[in-house]
Parts: structure tokens; sequence; C-alpha cells
């Protein structure tokens, strides 16, 4: 169950990392090369085309709620799925430690975010999103089927 709440709160942050970044933060808001920040905003844009475009399979419609349970449950179980997670959250974890302490008036370089951390967050979403666009998929059908896996859960 944890792992089908961890799919949806990847769901949740493929439509929040997308915007260009805040302003004054970077170059480009997200990074401080904008020509990086491009790139990586259209390599992401591009990996969700594609992953969109493959997301629906034939035979999906007749997909039973343990069945649509068993392949969410496996796309979450992929290493390079955990692993860009992993490092996504580890950076999250890392910058808001440095908001913190910016925040308490601490100075120096544990007190100082770094602006190209929502880069490499890009770049790891735009590695995992094709199975972000499967998941989000599997959750459309299971939800339409008021499969039991999903009761009780949210994602706010």
């Amino acid at each position: 169950m944890r792992l089908v709440a961890a799919s949806i709160g990847a769901l949740a942050l493929a439509g929040c990392v997308l915007p260009m970044g805040i302003p004054g933060m970077g170059a480009a808001g997200i990074a401080t090369n904008p020509a990086e920040a491009q790139a990586a905003a259209a390599a992401l844009q591009q990996a969700q085309m594609v992953g969109a475009a493959q997301a629906t399979r034939p035979g999906d419609a007749a997909m039973d709620c343990p069945a649509l349970q068993a392949e969410m449950m496996a796309s979450m179980q992929d290493p390079k799925f955990k692993q860009a997670m992993a490092s996504m959250g580890a950076t999250a974890k890392d910058e808001q430690a440095k908001i913190d302490a910016a925040m308490a008036g601490k100075t120096g370089p544990g007190a100082t975010p770094n602006p190209d951390a929502p880069l490499s967050m890009t770049a790891n979403l735009t590695t995992m999103m094709p199975q972000i666009m499967r998941s989000q998929r599997l959750n459309e059908l299971a939800t339409a089927k008021k499969c039991a896996f999903l009761q009780g859960m949210t994602t706010n």
C-alpha cells in the first residue's frame, strides 16, 4: 500500500515540478544556466508526451483490480524508479535543511540552497516519466473500477 501511495505522490510531484521555477532563484528559476534549464524542461516535456502516448495498452480495460494493483506495485519496485525517488528525496531533504538554516539566520554553505538542485530532480523525473504516466493510467482505471486497494488513500 505504501508503494501505491508513493506512486500517487510521484504523479502529484510530476505536476508540481514542471514550471520553470521561482523568480530570483537562479538565472532561469530552476538552474544557474538558462540553456540547461530550458533543455531539461524540454526533455521532461518530451518524456511526458512519449510516456502519455505509451501509457494506454491493449487490454487495459479488461484488467481487474488485482492485475492493476500488481502492475502498479511492480512498477514502483523497479530499481531505477526506486533509485530516482531516493535521489529526489535526498535532494529535497538537503535543500529543505538549507532553507530552514537560512530562515533561522544562519549563513554559509549549510544555509545556501543550490539553485541547480531542481535541475537534478527534473532529470530524475524525465527518467521516471514513462512509469509515472503508466501508473497514472493504471490509477485512473483502478479509480473507475473503485478498486479496494485505493480506498482510504489521499494525495494531499
